[in-house]
């Protein structure tokens, strides 16, 4: 299943991005709509200290600065269905920005591979 996040990616990584607009707006700004989803784009990279702060996206959405495409990465997804089980309380390149409990190999993407962890300490976070 491919979420809205991973289609306008692949719709930007294949030149396609106005794509992302419903076809029913007949007429719109395209250099403008283009901005807002680029920044859209850089809200959303994995790595959340390649994202902007909210007065940088204040300012790439009013004036024109220039948006440095080349510096853009692939968003971060979050996935709900659980990640493939190794064995025994171990997972499999299980997205993580936190330290866990237990042996831990962090690479720079913020993936953490081969990693277990004591469920006690886990907690979930619901929408309002």
């Amino acid at each position: 299943m491919m979420v809205l996040i991973e289609w306008t990616w692949k719709l930007k990584e294949e030149e396609r991005l106005l794509e992302i607009v419903d076809s029913e707006l007949s007429d719109y700004p395209e250099n403008e709509v283009l901005r807002f989803i680029m920044v859209g784009l850089f809200c959303t990279q994995a790595a959340s200290s390649q994202r902007p702060s909210m007065a940088q996206v204040v300012e790439m959405l009013t004036k024109k600065v220039h948006l440095n495409q080349k510096a853009l990465a692939k968003p971060g997804v979050y996935r709900t269905h659980p990640p493939r089980r190794l064995g025994s309380g171990a997972f499999s390149k299980a997205s993580s920005s936190r330290t866990l409990k237990g042996n831990n190999s962090i690479n720079p993407n913020g993936t953490a591979t081969h990693c277990s962890f004591d469920s006690s300490g886990l907690s979930e976070i619901l929408p309002r």
